[in-house]
């Protein structure tokens, strides 16, 4: 079955994790792919490093992601820095082309392995913004939707009409309350990230 979590709230990609945890306590077998987040700074991949989760970030990583990680400096993203980001208004051809490299992967990864549960991160965004042609992500949909025993959760802040109509489940994350906006605090360690 295929769930969407998405909107603007903070707490998609986490309660993604926190069911592909629940899945792989019970046996299943899991997967990762991150298509807007490269190699970082996340705690969360280190979780899935350690417990021998596969996971694949197909996007652009952060070249202060070390630094970051070791806590010497913040994440500069509120400042507009997007280094490891995709325009969102007007993605450029090479970032369109990474982004298909990623996305016919884990398309390849999904089709030739076993598992019972994959997050495709911000897959949804990637529709919206036109990363990936409609026809294309329904086509792979209606592929894996005859896969038994498999649930695909995907994320991203934005979804196209066509992906929550196709979702069994539908979940919209909405913000009332964040300390970037109220506060100008930046994303924390082990918080945010």
């Amino acid at each position: 079955m295929l769930h969407l979590y998405y909107g603007p709230g903070k707490g998609k990609s986490t309660a993604a994790l926190g069911q592909m945890l629940r899945a792989y306590g019970h046996g299943f077998k899991v997967g990762y792919f991150g298509f807007m987040k490269g190699e970082g700074f996340y705690g969360e991949f280190e979780t899935l490093k350690l417990l021998d989760i596969e996971k694949y970030c197909l996007g652009k990583s952060c070249p202060y992601a070390g630094l970051i990680k070791a806590g010497v400096k913040s994440c500069p993203v509120y400042i507009g820095c997007n280094l490891c980001h995709v325009n969102l208004q007007n993605p450029e051809e090479e970032e369109k082309k990474l982004f298909l490299e990623g996305f016919f992967l884990a398309k390849d990864k999904i089709n030739t392995s076993q598992y019972q549960l994959v997050i495709l991160d911000e897959l949804a965004l990637a529709a919206k913004i036109n990363l990936i042609e409609e026809e294309i992500l329904t086509s792979f949909l209606k592929e894996i939707k005859g896969k038994k025993n498999l649930e695909i959760i995907i994320t991203g802040r934005e979804a196209p009409l066509y992906l929550r109509d196709y979702a069994e489940y539908v979940t919209y994350f909405a913000q009332e309350k964040h300390p970037y906006d109220d506060h100008g605090i930046t994303s924390r360690r082990g918080v945010e990230f």
